[in-house]
């Protein structure tokens, strides 16, 4: 399949998390589905993580919870997905370092990250994720074994693959350096139309450092496409009150973005993404 996108823009978004942001049928799962057959980035769907944690569907949980719960389990998600993307994202600079050296970069993120979670519980529960996690045994290892974090582990034992998930760093026979595959951590956002909404969410992606991707096809588009849906905040609301809530979030979108897209057909979508991120590599 030929590529929609430079080689240049390739390898850029690929070293970025890159989040998509937009109202709801703006199209955002779409090109993300898209995007992931020309990126190495893990397509994550805020939404789908969701519904997963519930094992309910969005629309479930709103009419039988209400938006406040919803909201409330939309920050935890993305908070487990800010902080185990941190480990992986850190994961990329230990290869080649010495056990001793892991255990204190386990120990500065976990700093980091009490400094940056207001909520104690919450704070509790990702730090002892993040010590577990970083807490790597220096001690020789019983012969023909691998000196690991939660012990030692018979062979055959690989290196763990950390894309996706949080990893486990495996030292070598004796305590050697340590060998961590996965290299492409990127994650390739799709969020929820009304995630970036919240400042503690943007504060969250904000730690993320990502490339805002905007997606705002004509206001026409957009109704005709969730018109009659039975997505929960436009469920039997009338035309101008959804055009006053995509009037309201369009200026956040805006103000987030990177680089925002109005086209709608596939191409034209692709040909404005690829010049319009060319001119913001370095």
């Amino acid at each position: 399949m030929d590529s929609y996108l430079d080689k240049e823009v390739v390898e850029y978004l690929e070293s970025r998390h890159v989040c998509l942001i937009g109202f709801m049928g703006s199209g955002k799962s779409y090109l993300g589905e898209l995007l992931c057959l020309e990126l190495k980035n893990e397509l994550v769907k805020i939404d789908e993580l969701i519904e997963k944690s519930e094992n309910q569907s969005i629309y479930e949980i709103f009419r039988e919870k209400g938006e406040k719960y919803f909201r409330r389990v939309e920050k935890r998600v993305l908070e487990d997905l800010v902080y185990k993307s941190h480990i992986t994202d850190e994961a990329q600079q230990l290869e080649g370092r010495t056990i001793p050296e892991v255990t204190s970069v386990g120990n500065a993120l976990v700093r980091s990250v009490k400094n940056n979670i207001d909520d104690k519980k919450r704070n509790e529960q990702v730090c002892s994720l993040l010590t577990q996690k970083f807490e790597v045994i220096d001690k020789p290892p019983q012969p023909g074994r691998l000196n690991h974090p939660r012990g030692n582990f018979p062979p055959p034992a690989p290196p763990i693959n950390v894309g996706g998930n949080p990893p486990t760093f495996m030292g070598g026979v004796g305590g050697g350096k340590i060998e961590v595959i996965g290299k492409n951590c990127s994650k390739l956002i799709v969020t929820g139309g009304g995630l970036p909404l919240k400042r503690s969410n943007r504060k969250l992606l904000e730690q993320l450092h990502p490339f805002y991707i905007c997606l705002n096809p004509p206001f026409e588009v957009i109704y005709n496409r969730i018109k009659g849906s039975r997505r929960p905040l436009v469920y039997r609301r009338s035309r101008s009150s959804i055009f006053n809530l995509w009037s309201e979030r369009y200026r956040l979108y805006q103000s987030l973005a990177d680089v925002t897209i109005s086209e709608v057909s596939t191409s034209e979508i692709f040909k404005v993404l690829n010049e319009r991120v060319k001119l913001l590599i370095p």
